[in-house]
């Protein structure tokens, strides 16, 4: 039981570390977003009501702007039921078989993220299995404990290809190859613990490795993903400014040259 607390412990600071990494970057994400929504729904129209009185020229992207604003305008309440609706579809699909399949491979395969999702898993399998063999479980009753545990199906499955090769007799090092999702180095590790007898203990030590590079791994996206996410939201605000600051311009330019045309020589 204490062994078990240990380990409970460590999986709650770990997951908890993930949601304060992600936190601030979908805070920024969603006022930026709602930001851009104002600029565009509220701001451009204004100006560009003024700029057709004023008979200006509108670019390509000011018009492509002033159709996407009307367009979010005239059909928001359409656009947010589909969202709704959308999303609802998403959650309800995720908890069928083959959408729990399809997500537990997406987190796998992700981009960042599918790393860090790889190595969490890799330090709650070599952790509790290593807690299982040190309690003096035997290794094919720790591998079907495992799977119940592990929380992603694509894992269990190939799981299920490991206990297949350890019953062939080829220890735990060589399935674990097979099934490639894994890195190499809990492989390698597993295969030293099997040739010196420390299985358990060599699993642990894996684990508290992986648990440090979950942090390491949160630490460094986090410090990426926030001035990403500014410096995308800044170029789309950029280009929607630009796009409004372009016929001003050449609304002046008319002006003062209508001005020009009737001063007195």
């Amino acid at each position: 039981m204490d062994r078990m607390a240990v380990n409970y412990e460590k999986e709650y600071k770990i997951n908890q570390k993930v949601k304060n990494a992600l936190i601030y970057p979908s805070l920024i994400a969603v006022v930026a977003t709602l930001v851009v929504i104002f600029l565009v729904t509220v701001v451009l129209p204004t100006f560009a009501s003024m700029f057709w009185q004023m008979g200006a020229t509108l670019p390509l992207s000011t018009r492509v702007l002033m159709v996407f604003s009307y367009f979010i305008r005239d059909w928001w309440l359409l656009l947010l039921t589909g969202l709704i609706g959308f999303l609802f579809g998403i959650r309800w699909y995720s908890h069928t078989e083959s959408g729990r399949e399809l997500f537990d491979v997406l987190r796998l395969r992700i981009p960042v993220m599918g790393n860090v999702n790889k190595k969490m898993l890799t330090a709650r399998f070599a952790r509790t299995l290593g807690l299982l063999m040190s309690s003096g479980i035997p290794l094919l009753l720790g591998m079907e404990v495992t799977k119940k545990v592990i929380g992603n199906s694509a894992v269990i499955k190939g799981l299920e290809e490991v206990e297949e090769g350890i019953k062939g007799g080829r220890g735990l090092a060589e399935p674990l190859k097979r099934i490639g999702v894994f890195p190499p180095m809990l492989i390698h590790m597993a295969k030293i613990g099997e040739e010196t007898g420390t299985l358990d203990y060599i699993l642990q030590k894996t684990a508290d490795f992986y648990d440090d590079e979950v942090d390491s791994a949160m630490d460094r996206m986090t410090t990426l993903l926030e001035p990403a996410i500014i410096i995308v939201m800044a170029a789309v605000v950029a280009f929607i400014v630009i796009s409004i600051v372009i016929p001003m311009f050449d609304m002046m330019t008319q002006v003062s040259f209508r001005i020009m045309q009737k001063a007195p020589s």
